[in-house]
Protein backbone atom coordinates (compact mmCIF):
# COMPACT_ATOMS: atom_id res chain seq x y z
CA UNK A 1 0.00 0.00 0.00
CA UNK A 2 1.64 3.16 -0.87
CA UNK A 3 1.62 6.73 1.31
CA UNK A 4 0.07 9.59 0.62
CA UNK A 5 3.16 11.27 -0.64
CA UNK A 6 3.38 8.36 -3.23
CA UNK A 7 -0.03 8.39 -4.33
CA UNK A 8 -0.14 11.61 -4.92
CA UNK A 9 3.28 11.50 -7.23
CA UNK A 10 1.39 8.85 -8.93
CA UNK A 11 -1.55 10.76 -8.84
CA UNK A 12 0.65 13.71 -10.30
CA UNK A 13 2.52 11.38 -13.08
CA UNK A 14 -1.07 10.84 -14.49
CA UNK A 15 -2.19 13.79 -14.24
CA UNK A 16 -5.45 13.07 -11.50
CA UNK A 17 -6.57 16.42 -10.34
CA UNK A 18 -7.75 15.62 -6.76
CA UNK A 19 -9.98 18.26 -5.30
CA UNK A 20 -11.65 18.33 -1.91
CA UNK A 21 -15.51 19.66 -1.52
CA UNK A 22 -16.10 22.48 0.16
CA UNK A 23 -18.05 20.74 3.26
CA UNK A 24 -14.35 18.85 3.52
CA UNK A 25 -15.93 15.44 3.46
CA UNK A 26 -15.61 14.45 -0.28
CA UNK A 27 -12.83 14.29 -2.77
CA UNK A 28 -13.50 14.34 -6.70
CA UNK A 29 -11.39 14.35 -9.19
CA UNK A 30 -10.65 15.38 -13.10
CA UNK A 31 -8.05 13.01 -14.78
CA UNK A 32 -7.57 11.91 -19.01
CA UNK A 33 -9.08 9.17 -20.32
CA UNK A 34 -7.64 5.85 -18.83
CA UNK A 35 -5.66 7.92 -15.96
CA UNK A 36 -7.63 6.14 -13.40
CA UNK A 37 -7.32 2.61 -12.59
CA UNK A 38 -9.01 0.19 -9.84
CA UNK A 39 -6.28 -0.09 -8.00
CA UNK A 40 -5.58 4.17 -7.47
CA UNK A 41 -9.31 4.30 -6.40
CA UNK A 42 -8.69 1.83 -3.71
CA UNK A 43 -5.46 3.71 -2.87
CA UNK A 44 -7.39 7.04 -2.56
CA UNK A 45 -10.18 5.77 -0.64
CA UNK A 46 -7.76 3.89 1.66
CA UNK A 47 -6.31 7.13 2.40
CA UNK A 48 -9.11 9.50 2.05
CA UNK A 49 -9.12 11.29 5.06
CA UNK A 50 -5.20 11.50 4.96
CA UNK A 51 -5.78 13.05 1.17
CA UNK A 52 -8.30 15.63 2.59
CA UNK A 53 -6.47 16.97 5.33
CA UNK A 54 -3.37 17.45 3.10
CA UNK A 55 -4.69 18.99 0.38
CA UNK A 56 -6.98 21.59 2.78
CA UNK A 57 -3.29 21.85 4.27
CA UNK A 58 -2.18 23.15 1.12
CA UNK A 59 -4.75 25.29 0.52
CA UNK A 60 -4.29 27.23 3.65
CA UNK A 61 -2.27 29.76 4.43
CA UNK A 62 0.20 29.49 7.39
CA UNK A 63 3.24 30.96 8.79
CA UNK A 64 4.11 27.11 8.03
CA UNK A 65 7.20 27.06 5.95
CA UNK A 66 6.87 23.23 5.22
CA UNK A 67 4.87 21.79 3.32
CA UNK A 68 3.08 18.40 4.73
CA UNK A 69 5.45 15.80 3.28
CA UNK A 70 8.49 18.20 4.70
CA UNK A 71 8.95 19.94 1.64
CA UNK A 72 10.61 23.42 2.51
CA UNK A 73 8.68 26.21 0.50
CA UNK A 74 10.40 29.35 1.10
CA UNK A 75 13.55 26.82 -0.21
CA UNK A 76 11.25 26.20 -3.57
CA UNK A 77 10.09 29.94 -3.53
CA UNK A 78 13.92 31.27 -3.30
CA UNK A 79 14.37 28.87 -6.59
CA UNK A 80 11.12 29.80 -8.49
CA UNK A 81 11.89 33.49 -8.11
CA UNK A 82 15.68 33.28 -9.20
CA UNK A 83 14.54 31.59 -12.35
CA UNK A 84 11.75 34.18 -13.20
CA UNK A 85 14.19 37.21 -12.10
CA UNK A 86 16.95 35.55 -14.70
CA UNK A 87 14.42 36.04 -17.39
CA UNK A 88 13.22 31.95 -17.51
CA UNK A 89 9.64 30.81 -18.38
CA UNK A 90 9.43 27.22 -16.62
CA UNK A 91 7.45 24.45 -17.68
CA UNK A 92 6.48 21.31 -16.41
CA UNK A 93 7.47 17.91 -17.74
CA UNK A 94 6.79 14.62 -16.31
CA UNK A 95 10.18 12.91 -15.24
CA UNK A 96 11.58 9.86 -13.11
CA UNK A 97 13.00 12.02 -10.66
CA UNK A 98 11.41 11.48 -6.49
CA UNK A 99 8.70 14.71 -7.66
CA UNK A 100 7.88 13.19 -10.39
CA UNK A 101 8.45 15.97 -12.85
CA UNK A 102 11.00 18.29 -13.89
CA UNK A 103 11.01 22.05 -14.09
CA UNK A 104 12.49 22.82 -17.70
CA UNK A 105 13.41 26.79 -18.05
CA UNK A 106 12.70 28.24 -21.66
CA UNK A 107 14.39 31.41 -22.36
CA UNK A 108 17.74 32.62 -23.73
CA UNK A 109 19.34 33.99 -19.95
CA UNK A 110 22.36 32.25 -19.33
CA UNK A 111 22.20 30.43 -15.71
CA UNK A 112 24.90 31.81 -13.50
CA UNK A 113 26.87 28.90 -11.23
CA UNK A 114 24.43 30.44 -8.32
CA UNK A 115 21.24 29.56 -10.10
CA UNK A 116 22.89 26.21 -11.37
CA UNK A 117 23.49 25.24 -7.32
CA UNK A 118 20.28 26.31 -6.10
CA UNK A 119 18.39 24.68 -9.26
CA UNK A 120 19.91 20.95 -8.17
CA UNK A 121 19.44 21.72 -4.32
CA UNK A 122 15.88 22.79 -4.48
CA UNK A 123 14.32 21.55 -7.76
CA UNK A 124 12.17 19.47 -5.36
CA UNK A 125 10.60 21.96 -3.74
CA UNK A 126 9.87 24.03 -6.22
CA UNK A 127 8.13 21.86 -8.38
CA UNK A 128 6.35 20.68 -5.34
CA UNK A 129 4.97 24.51 -4.83
CA UNK A 130 4.35 24.57 -8.63
CA UNK A 131 2.12 21.21 -8.59
CA UNK A 132 0.32 22.93 -5.59
CA UNK A 133 -0.47 25.76 -7.61
CA UNK A 134 -1.48 23.45 -10.79
CA UNK A 135 -4.07 21.94 -8.48
CA UNK A 136 -5.41 25.49 -7.18
CA UNK A 137 -5.11 26.83 -10.56
CA UNK A 138 -7.42 23.70 -11.82
CA UNK A 139 -4.75 22.95 -14.48
CA UNK A 140 -2.58 19.37 -15.59
CA UNK A 141 1.15 19.86 -14.42
CA UNK A 142 2.28 19.84 -18.38
CA UNK A 143 0.01 23.08 -19.08
CA UNK A 144 1.83 24.97 -16.68
CA UNK A 145 1.89 28.19 -16.78
CA UNK A 146 -2.18 28.06 -16.70
CA UNK A 147 -2.84 30.56 -19.77
CA UNK A 148 -6.52 29.95 -18.23
CA UNK A 149 -5.56 32.23 -15.47
CA UNK A 150 -3.87 34.41 -18.13
CA UNK A 151 -6.73 34.77 -20.39
CA UNK A 152 -9.98 34.00 -19.59
CA UNK A 153 -11.52 31.85 -16.80
CA UNK A 154 -12.00 28.63 -18.17
CA UNK A 155 -11.83 25.21 -16.39
CA UNK A 156 -9.95 22.47 -16.95
CA UNK A 157 -12.41 19.65 -18.47
CA UNK A 158 -10.50 16.20 -18.92
CA UNK A 159 -12.15 13.01 -20.17
CA UNK A 160 -12.69 11.84 -16.34
CA UNK A 161 -15.00 13.75 -13.76
CA UNK A 162 -15.72 11.77 -10.83
CA UNK A 163 -16.76 12.48 -7.06
CA UNK A 164 -15.56 9.94 -4.15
Amino acid sequence: MMDVTALLGELAKRQVLLRVSPDGQRLSYDCPKGAMTPELLEQIKAHKAELIATLRFQETPSGDANTPDGINREVGRKLLYALWDAGYALRLVPSTRPAGWTIVPIGEATPSGDLLKLFDEHHDAAVALLLEACRTAQCRPEDWPPLHLLYAATKYNGDCVSEL
